[in-house]
């Protein structure tokens, strides 16, 4: 009798809280289907959903916003919820998303174990609201194949908290933005644009990775730092702003620079070693010189005779004020006495040291970076025919050549390899 009441008593709860769950949609959120035409529409009601009694907000929760939107469509998050991904387009693509009313509401990503993501599909889709990775994975994924997808705006900063950020897709990814935190500071760019869309946009500390078919934007005022610059694509700054590659102190102007702590490594996607050229620029815009520093470093991989990293810059000049070099050998290949590589190259420039006391880079390092008489070494100098003067040294060149020198034993030397020898032999 005891045991049939407690049975009777313990169940009474249980039965309360399925009949609550009942009353509140959002207990059986799931995947779901945005259901509104247009307009301004809030996230957190069930009735703007396809299913019409739950709205997107749970672990691996996908908020599909795909439905023929008539006229623009505001969607409004408020509390915050939680989903693993969003996909964003209008299903024929003659109008826009923009998510979150601004970047006070939150959408907190958890996709479990897997990456989150953001898909925007068609149209030119906006997202005000922070994104704030919660779950095991906080790593995200955007890919756009849509026209556009945009991160906030140039005035409005809506800052993402995630680990590695990773953009797919053709389209044009604006990254309103300043103000994020990356615990992981990759950046991987596999695919179209990426615009900064106001200053700062991503971290000073990242580490970014540009594909052959990518590119990163800076321009119109909108200013950047990060830490590294790989890959096979092409970065830019544009009129009144400056790209720095380093430490972003003390900048004096509009313009790429290679500052102290910065890196370039050319070539280089998913590990180190890949032979590529990165591009700095665009022939058809030119715009203010690049500037390599002193405490800047450039990285280079040297595959053979004729695959050998490379940065192309496509500006009509470029200022070297020192850096180091590090040239690398892939494979066990070592160049004879008097190879010659054009590591660095500007195609369609002029290119100019300035002042770094005669020598274009501050050091040059090979594999162990080390130079004595019976190691070879690099030496940079100007190649190709000298161009108009764009200073008084006339030290124009379209080419900065790599020449690598194995050096003949002095005489000195030789008297005390013989030395040496001798002592060996008494002491044998």
């Amino acid at each position: 009798m005891h045991w049939t009441h407690n049975v009777i008593r313990g169940a009474v709860p249980a039965l309360l809280t399925v009949f609550l769950a009942c009353l509140n949609p959002a207990a059986f959120a799931a995947s779901d289907t945005w259901n509104q035409p247009g307009g301004s529409h809030s996230w957190n009601s069930g009735a703007n959903w396809l299913s019409g009694t739950q709205y997107p907000d749970g672990t691996g929760d996908v908020a599909y916003f795909t439905n023929d939107i008539t006229s623009a469509q505001t969607v409004t998050v408020s509390p915050s919820v939680t989903v693993g991904g969003m996909v964003i387009g209008d299903a024929n693509g003659s109008h826009a998303f923009t998510i979150g009313l601004n970047n006070t509401q939150t959408i907190n990503l958890d996709n479990g174990a897997s990456a989150n993501f953001v898909n925007s599909i068609a149209s030119a889709n906006t997202i005000l609201a922070k994104l704030v990775a919660t779950g095991v994975n906080q790593d995200l994924t955007i890919d756009v194949t849509g026209t556009s997808l945009s991160i906030g705006t140039a005035s409005t900063s809506s800052p993402m908290t995630i680990d590695t950020l990773t953009k797919n897709g053709s389209g044009d990814l604006f990254l309103g933005t300043a103000g994020s935190t990356f615990t992981d500071p990759n950046v991987y760019l596999n695919g179209g644009r990426t615009f900064i869309f106001n200053t700062y946009a991503l971290p000073t500390n990242s580490v970014v990775t540009i594909a052959a078919a990518a590119s990163l934007h800076g321009g119109g005022g909108r200013d950047q730092a990060v830490a590294e610059i790989r890959g096979t694509g092409m970065f830019r700054d544009g009129s009144s702003s400056f790209m720095v590659v380093g430490d972003p102190a003390g900048v004096p102007g509009a313009g790429t620079y290679i500052r102290s702590g910065g890196r370039l490594r050319p070539g280089d996607l998913t590990a180190i070693g890949q032979v590529g050229t990165l591009f700095i620029g665009e022939p058809s815009a030119p715009a203010v010189s690049p500037r390599f520093e002193s405490g800047s470093e450039s990285y280079f991989d040297i595959a053979s005779y004729t695959s050998f990293d490379q940065i192309d810059i496509r500006r009509t000049t470029t200022t070297i004020n020192g850096g180091d070099v590090y040239i690398n050998f892939l494979s066990g290949f070592s160049p004879t006495n008097g190879a010659q590589f054009k590591l660095f190259i500007n195609t369609s420039t002029q290119g100019y040291k300035d002042t770094n006391g005669g020598a274009i880079f501050d050091n040059i390092f090979d594999n162990d970076g080390i130079a004595n008489p019976f190691h070879g070494y690099f030496q940079a100098s100007w190649g190709d025919a000298p161009l108009a003067a764009e200073n008084p040294g006339g030290l124009n060149a379209r080419n900065i050549v790599f020449t690598y020198l194995i050096p003949e034993p002095s005489a000195a030397a030789f008297v005390m390899l013989s030395a040496a020898a001798l002592l060996l032999r008494r002491r044998s």
